[in-house]
């Protein structure tokens, strides 16, 4: 099974709740959550670390890429049993007003 992990950032109180909202969905705990600011970005991302953190997103990584914004929340709905509906009814929003209002929250 791929390794799923939302990276997020540490120091944003937004995101820190989306983790703990996450967390408590995730019951069959099948994400795993790091800061963008640790090891375990570094290691992951490697030489995009950089280019990747300029994006101030947060990202989710599946083993195959790395996604952002709004595609980075539905992928880790997708990925959580019993919330795969939300993901899909966010995904029907197309992708420039959904990403745009998540850069606006």
């Amino acid at each position: 099974m791929s390794q799923k992990i939302i990276f997020y950032d540490g120091e944003c109180p937004l995101c820190s709740r989306a983790v703990i909202y996450f967390l408590k969905i995730d019951k069959d705990e099948v994400l795993r959550y790091a800061p963008l600011e640790g090891e375990t970005a570094k290691e992951k991302m490697g030489d995009e670390y950089d280019e990747i953190i300029k994006r101030d997103t947060v990202v989710y990584y599946d083993g195959d890429g790395f996604y952002f914004e709004t595609k980075a929340l539905i992928k880790a709905l997708w990925a959580i049993d019993g919330y795969d509906w939300l993901g899909w009814l966010i995904w029907i929003v197309p992708y420039f007003i959904r990403d745009a209002i998540y850069r606006i929250i």
